[in-house]
């Protein structure tokens, strides 16, 4: 009797630690809805390259919003979220304003996580709201080595509400 009800008592704490945590997911998942609708613009981008070159050396790629012009020879990319059918547009434009190429995607959210979907490549990203810019984070292979072995972080920034 008594490891019957020490048993029933794991059970019991097992399933509330499982309903908080499908809760607090939900929450995430709720609040990255809510804020992503709109358009946002690049504002820095920091990667840890790791196993640069195929060695067992590291390199930072580093762009931040004063030198972004002239390390990337671009404007700032813009990421315009629609809430219907889950659909983006991500624009890259010269240095004159001239749209340069458009990649159209979809998006999802599961948790605090991100995924940004494409034709030939599929992105998930850990999100964070921090002073109305949008944090992301994720190990892609930025290097095109084969190994999904970088630190990606970039920031961006809200710059309207509205998608068109």
């Amino acid at each position: 009797m008594k490891y019957l009800l020490v048993l029933s008592l794991v059970l019991f704490i097992a399933c509330e630690s499982t309903t908080e945590k499908s809760t607090a997911q939900a929450t995430a998942a709720g609040k990255l809805v809510a804020e992503l609708p709109g358009t946002w613009e690049s504002v820095s981008i920091n990667v840890a390259v790791n196993t640069a070159n195929n060695t067992d050396s590291t390199d930072q790629f580093i762009v931040e919003e004063e030198n972004w012009q002239n390390t990337l020879g671009m404007q700032p990319v813009k990421t315009r979220f629609f809430r219907e059918g889950n659909k983006y547009v991500r624009e890259f434009r010269n240095l004159q304003g001239v749209l340069a190429d458009t990649l159209r995607g979809r998006w999802n959210v599961f948790g605090d996580t991100l995924m940004l979907i494409e034709p030939t490549a599929t992105y998930q990203y850990v999100t964070v709201f921090r002073d109305g810019k949008m944090e992301l984070t994720a190990t892609v292979d930025w290097d095109g080595d084969g190994q999904v072995d970088d630190d990606y972080y970039a920031v961006e920034r809200k710059v309207s509400n509205y998608t068109d």
